[in-house]
């Protein structure tokens, strides 16, 4: 939804709306996802330099820690099984940006290269990304390969809502995740929003496709609303890439783009509600549902 939004965001009609009216559309900085900017302001505070390397280092200093507290306190597997859930999309998505840097002209033929400590040529880089992205896999599927009676608290608590023929399906919510944060660092809406939508529409499209095939919850209800959430999505960012193709027609109406802007956002409103409430639901039904019928066992 963060790309969805700022990709209608940078849009010129809604540009030239923000411009007219910026006393009273504070709220559309909110749909800006600008991570890169707080990072540098941090590096310049502690006087670094504002490279790409700083930012990402400096963005992966926090996962490095809270990762190194939990394998303290908890166990080593326990937190790599966390982290990788938790901070290895952003992780992904931030080692990606440097790819952008093989896009800029050297300093030999008379551009600015900020990368150095890069190699000429990115193959290795890439082979960094193919290795991580194997050992992910493998990881989890040794992981979710043991015997349910012998699994850690950990793996039980995120493979327990599916079917046990598909333990390891949380590793395709990891792995969409992991691409669409690539596709935000390496394609960014604010230069190719044509590019970075079409990547997430096939993601998204993907992941929407074999839901439905499979199925894998235990649950029909998880499985619909499942499905409800990636045609969501999926809807959004198509709604988006009309938007961009009405903002760059010579005959665009300014009245749809506002039309769909209002309905992409309505979506992501709604989603979110619902997300909200079933979650306050679910923390209910296992905090407080069991404790209430006790107490009326008791009074009975």
């Amino acid at each position: 939804a963060g790309s969805t939004l700022s990709s209608t965001v940078n849009t010129k009609t809604l540009k030239q709306f923000s411009s007219r009216n910026s006393d009273s559309v504070w709220w559309f900085d909110l749909l800006h996802s600008d991570a890169g900017a707080s990072l540098e302001c941090i590096l310049g505070y502690f006087g670094l330099p504002k490279t790409v390397w700083h930012s990402h280092l400096i963005s992966s200093v926090t996962p490095a820690l809270l990762m190194f507290l939990f394998a303290v306190i908890k166990d080593v597997p326990s937190a790599l099984m966390v982290g990788s859930n938790c901070f290895l999309p952003r992780f992904w998505g931030d080692v990606g940006r440097f790819f952008v840097c093989y896009r800029i002209e050297p300093e030999v033929e008379g551009g600015q290269q900020i990368c150095r400590f890069l190699p000429s040529q990115p193959w290795a880089l890439l082979a960094l990304f193919v290795l991580l992205f194997l050992g992910v896999v493998q990881g989890w599927r040794s992981v979710c390969s043991v015997a349910a009676d012998q699994r850690r608290a950990h793996v039980i608590y995120l493979t327990r809502g599916y079917q046990p023929q598909y333990a390891s399906w949380e590793l395709e919510r990891l792995v969409r995740k992991m691409f669409l944060r690539l596709f935000t660092a390496l394609l960014p809406v604010t230069l190719f929003p044509a590019l970075h939508m079409a990547g997430d529409t096939l993601v998204l499209l993907f992941a929407w496709t074999v839901h439905l095939h499979v199925a894998p919850y235990q649950r029909a209800k998880w499985n619909v609303t499942e499905a409800l959430l990636l045609t969501t999505a999926l809807l959004m960012t198509i709604l988006s890439n009309c938007m961009m193709a009405n903002d760059s027609h010579w005959g665009h109406s300014v009245l749809t783009q506002y039309v769909l802007f209002f309905v992409i956002v309505s979506l992501a409103l709604v989603a979110s509600l619902v997300i909200l409430v079933m979650f306050l639901l679910q923390v209910y039904q296992e905090r407080f549902a069991p404790q209430d019928v006790e107490k009326k066992t008791l009074e009975e």
